[in-house]
């Protein structure tokens, strides 16, 4: 199969989750023998060539200068013109984009099928948040939904959402996200500058994300504090670049900084953006990871810190039960409840054997449930069915 992926963060260079999940489809169904092309709009300062193939992926990145929006305009178009070129030569037979990139949908009218994979748009977020949504952006991504001809999420709830905002009938086919195990054991001490040795540090505990208050890092340094403030001993290790406060206006790190008394402030160390090696090495010398998120499609943070082995408290909030069994493979925890927080950072802390037992147990969930092989089987099988009724019709 002839498959072309829309995608506008693909590795190597600053990505997300829809970068990562592209990049691990793209390269497993590539090694399967299929072609696979990858396009997208970038800003000229991205550090990768315009164009490459690597691990057997075509990558195009058309550079324009973020700061302009007609150049931003201008590079969709030409995304869109260049799949069209393809589409001629006969060398795609199905096109992929996330629902985010709703600009696109301006330009995108071909004579392939386009498939959007939910991965969590503004308009998705905006509405589990209750925040309110500009009128522009609402209008580019349902206007991508109305140009698509298919449509696949990466989590059941995400599904539900997306069938509710853009009143679809029809079912959508829910394909989960997927991570790469880690089997080599990373050494104790990572090579990055930001890196501490965490196992110097006192019961410590990770969290990975960006410093927004979405992600719940406010109630998660309250819940260590409580847990300090009553005696027991944990540190923080929080990584993740700082971001503002849009309520406030204001840095969230300076935010929190100022909630700690300076009596505990040695347990709680800010790395800012770190490597994903550096952060897996992070997982393998720390007590848990914690995720005390309140808006997620599928999140792929607790899943990579499940792959590698160390003990999950996640939101229970959106697709959180879609991933973890509370207790069995994984913690759920009310992200609204500092309380709730405290108890399963304390719960992991004061039973170690459970604790592990957990990690285990959510380590062997991502390889069996969760596999880039799994999702890509899953993706194949759903390309074959839009094919055959694009066909048909």
């Amino acid at each position: 199969m002839n498959i072309c992926y829309v995608c506008n963060e693909y590795p190597e260079g600053p990505h997300g989750g829809v970068g990562t999940m592209t990049q691990l489809l793209a390269e497993e169904l590539s090694a399967r023998g299929h072609s696979v092309k990858v396009i997208g709009v970038y800003d000229l300062s991205y550090p990768t060539p315009a164009f490459e193939v690597k691990n057997g992926v075509e990558i195009t990145r058309i550079k324009v200068n973020f700061r302009n929006k007609v150049a931003v305009f201008r590079g969709n178009y030409l995304v869109a013109s260049k799949i069209r070129s393809w589409i001629s030569k006969g060398c795609i037979d199905i096109i992929e984009a996330s629902d985010a990139y709703g600009v696109f949908s301006l330009f995108a009218k071909f004579k392939k099928p386009l498939i959007l994979r939910a991965n969590g748009n503004n308009t998705y977020f905006h509405s589990i948040l209750n925040s309110p949504l500009g009128k522009n952006t609402a209008f580019y991504e349902r206007n991508l939904y109305k140009k698509a001809d298919a449509f696949c999420a990466v989590s059941a709830f995400t599904a539900d959402r997306m069938k509710q905002l853009y009143n679809i009938d029809e079912t959508i086919t829910v394909i989960y996200n997927a991570v790469e195990m880690q089997d080599a054991q990373p050494a104790d001490i990572c090579a990055d500058s930001n890196t501490v040795k965490i196992s110097d540090y006192i019961n410590p505990v990770v969290f990975s994300g960006t410093l927004t208050p979405k992600k719940g890092i406010y109630e998660l340094v309250n819940a260590v504090l409580l847990l300090l403030k009553k005696g027991t001993a944990v540190t923080l290790i929080i990584n993740g670049k700082d971001s503002l406060n849009l309520t406030t206006g204001q840095s969230v790190k300076k935010e929190l900084l100022t909630m700690i008394p300076q009596e505990f402030m040695k347990s709680f160390v800010f790395n800012g953006h770190v490597t994903r090696a550096d952060l897996i090495c992070q997982y393998n010398n720390s007590k848990a990871a914690v995720f005390p998120s309140f808006a997620e499609a599928f999140a792929f943070a607790p899943m990579e810190a499940m792959a590698a082995g160390v003990p999950t408290i996640f939101s229970d909030k959106c697709s959180g039960k879609e991933l973890i069994t509370d207790k069995l493979d994984g913690l759920l925890i009310d992200p609204s409840s500092v309380d709730s927080i405290a108890g399963a950072i304390e719960y992991v802390i004061l039973n170690p054997e459970k604790a592990k037992l957990i990690a285990q147990k959510g380590k062997e969930k991502i390889r069996l449930q969760f596999s880039k092989e799994t999702m890509a089987s899953l993706s194949l099988e759903f390309y074959s069915k839009i094919n055959e009724k694009y066909k048909g019709d």
